[in-house]
């Protein structure tokens, strides 16, 4: 741990390593290294575009409260986030498929995670042991998963209680719509005064 490190500058000749913004990463920018426990510089960081895995301990006591991972990020290491002390929201992508052992242990502010997936896809996803503050944590998934277990033929059969609703909606709520063609969708339209 390097308690009062607070930037990372990095040779631009060196083969193996480079940094961006003061944080480390492998030369071709797949790997997040490290980012400097003491850096108060930002309260948000967005990790580097092409980076599919979060190494080891990468962000442990990193005072930052907002983390956007892009959506090449498949693997968060092992203690990778723990003890961020100030970390309230995380932005995960539907490609993570692994997160590590401890690795959101002891992220005590940790309110949100902003998931691009579904719930089906966030239950499908490895999450290791002691990671309670990520799993308590208030979970809002960018996808709905839909379920399609009364189709035939490979189309999808909405209900008539759907489509009403969506009937009334389009009536009350658009500009331009006067009223619904159709036997039901005409009855919720008149119900509604809106025919």
């Amino acid at each position: 741990s390097c308690q009062s490190l607070k930037s990372i500058t990095v040779d631009e000749d060196n083969q193996y390593f480079c940094s961006i913004d003061g944080v480390l990463y492998s030369k071709d920018k797949s790997i997040l290294y490290y980012y400097p426990e003491n850096d108060y510089s930002r309260t948000s960081y967005t990790i580097a575009d092409g980076c599919t895995t979060i190494y080891p301990e990468a962000f442990s006591c990193a005072k930052v409260a907002n983390i956007k991972m892009p959506d090449t990020v498949t693997s968060i290491g092992d203690s990778a986030f723990s003890c961020c002390f100030s970390l309230k929201s995380i932005e995960i992508p539907e490609s993570v498929s692994f997160v590590g052992d401890y690795a959101f242990t002891g992220c005590t502010e940790l309110a949100d995670v902003n998931y691009y997936g579904t719930k089906n896809d966030w239950s499908k996803i490895y999450i290791g042991e002691e990671n309670t503050e990520l799993i308590n944590a208030n979970i809002h998934y960018a996808k709905c998963d839909i379920n399609v277990g009364n189709s035939e033929n490979g189309n999808i059969k909405i209900s008539d209680e759907v489509l009403s609703t969506i009937a009334t909606i389009a009536v009350s709520e658009i500009d331009g719509v006067a009223g619904m063609g159709g036997s039901f969708t005409g009855d919720i339209a008149e119900k509604f005064g809106k025919k």
